[in-house]
């Protein structure tokens, strides 16, 4: 969280990058997060807008939380497709903020800035000329596209994963998400019951080599609502644009979005995602950078 407020708070600063950005943080603990991230002002940053969510979604969480909990004793599947990832489920709320065009979405174990020395890059280098076109031409080909949608693909579990997002935030989708929320999740039939998972997503109205990649994730190989995340939100988020959009809001991050051929420059902006056990916050994982 500190890492965060510092990078977003000084990326937000950084006029030679990026105009009206607003750091935000999702959380149910506005005092302690406020705490933490008021060192990004003495730092020259920007103080992140602290933002919650509502009691319906929170009544809808639990209730779900508390369904998959009961569903099952096998505390494996759990852990995998559930408990770790539960608490991901409130960054539906984002999808109704439709005050915002777009919105970045991190979880807090990404770093922006790892490879540019922990902060944004200075004018007239590279990493500058990369930030920049990521932040005004991608994003300004993503709010003149149809896409609600813009994630990376995964091989290994889930066909998505929900660690860094481009979500344009849209009341209806927001609300149908409810409803699929009040329907609920099981096991064996998945979100609202609707079935295994090979015959639910779109992966037609995807780029073959997005759906291929796709089609290698746990998920398609096995069929199943075992995979990482599941019952969380990355099966949330699958569920909701991959299946109720048909996959025609979403596109994987990379060379496959409809702006890729317009990228002047040999490099892409890389965020560092943390995967796995391999936490900067975990001893047994911390650099230099991190202690």
């Amino acid at each position: 969280m500190l890492k965060f407020c510092y990078s977003a708070g000084l990326l937000a600063r950084a006029s030679h990058l990026v105009v009206n950005l607003e750091p935000i943080v999702l959380t149910d603990a506005p005092r302690r997060a406020r705490s933490m991230c008021a060192a990004s002002e003495l730092a020259g940053g920007v103080a992140p807008r602290i933002l919650g969510w509502s009691q319906r979604l929170q009544r809808l969480l639990m209730r779900h939380a508390a369904a998959v909990s009961a569903s099952t004793n096998d505390t494996a599947w759990l852990t995998r497709s559930a408990s770790s990832t539960l608490g991901g489920l409130y960054k539906w709320a984002l999808v109704g903020r439709t005050e915002y065009d777009a919105i970045v979405v991190l979880d807090v174990d990404v770093d922006l800035f790892l490879y540019t020395g922990g902060a944004p890059p200075a004018a007239g280098t590279l990493h500058a000329d990369i930030v920049r076109f990521a932040w005004g031409g991608a994003m300004a080909a993503f709010l003149n596209s149809s896409l609600e949608l813009v994630a990376t693909t995964e091989t290994v579990s889930s066909p998505i994963n929900s660690g860094v997002m481009l979500l344009k935030p849209k009341l209806a989708t927001y609300r149908r998400g409810l409803r699929v929320l009040e329907h609920g999740f099981t096991r064996q039939y998945g979100w609202e019951g609707a079935g295994a998972p090979r015959k639910l997503l779109r992966l037609d109205n995807l780029p073959k080599a997005v759906a291929a990649r796709m089609k290698s994730a746990e998920m398609l190989r096995c069929d199943c609502w075992d995979s990482v995340g599941a019952a969380g939100d990355q099966g949330f988020f699958i569920y909701n644009y991959l299946v109720l959009h048909e996959a025609r809001t979403f596109a994987a991050a990379g060379p496959y979005t409809p702006w890729a051929d317009k990228w002047p420059l040999s490099q892409r902006w890389v965020a560092h995602h943390f995967f796995y056990a391999h936490k900067p916050w975990a001893p047994w994982a911390r650099c230099l950078e991190y202690t």
